[in-house]
């Protein structure tokens, strides 16, 4: 079943969002479970921080997993990201991102808006805090798609340097 992007993000509410003073920039920060992600996130200064994760914490600030509601959640973060990014915010998304399709609504959205992209790889090894089971770590480990050997990876930007991952989507 094909649904558009203008129906699926009809059907999401929108939570306000500042309004910024500068231009807005998208950071995606991937690794397995303990890698690192959410700290590494957490603490880059200016930006709006974002997970799918989030979509399971309650009012109470609970983290209940639903696996049932994986790809929903996956909807509210993209919704959240978009949202945030048309009004102009910086946005940092923590996911594993162990597989490239998972990279692709993100890849679009910077590119249709024109603003940088960064990919940040984190490869920490410490205790998930969300007692993700060593089971499901490894199995997204096995699937786990390198972008800086891949052949796909040089269709949207060149090699990387240093560190990280770094492109500007702008057309």
């Amino acid at each position: 079943m094909k649904v558009e992007w203008s129906q699926l993000l009809a059907s999401f509410q929108f939570q306000p969002v500042e309004q910024p003073h500068e231009k807005p920039t998208l950071v995606l920060v991937r690794g397995l479970p303990g890698s690192g992600k959410s700290t590494w996130a957490q603490n880059l200064s200016g930006y709006r921080h974002l997970e799918a994760d989030q979509f399971f914490v309650d009012a109470k600030g609970h983290y209940q997993f639903e696996k049932d509601k994986v790809l929903l959640a996956h909807l509210w973060c993209q919704q959240q990201v978009l949202a945030s990014l048309l009004v102009g915010q910086k946005v940092v998304v923590s996911n594993t991102f162990t597989e490239t399709f998972e990279l692709h609504p993100y890849f679009a959205f910077a590119s249709e808006l024109g603003i940088p992209l960064r990919i940040q790889e984190t490869q920490g090894t410490w205790p998930s805090i969300h007692r993700v089971p060593m089971e499901v770590v490894q199995a997204m480990k096995k699937r786990w798609y390198s972008l800086s050997q891949g052949d796909y990876w040089p269709l949207y930007c060149p090699l990387p340097t240093g560190d990280s991952l770094q492109t500007n989507l702008s057309r």
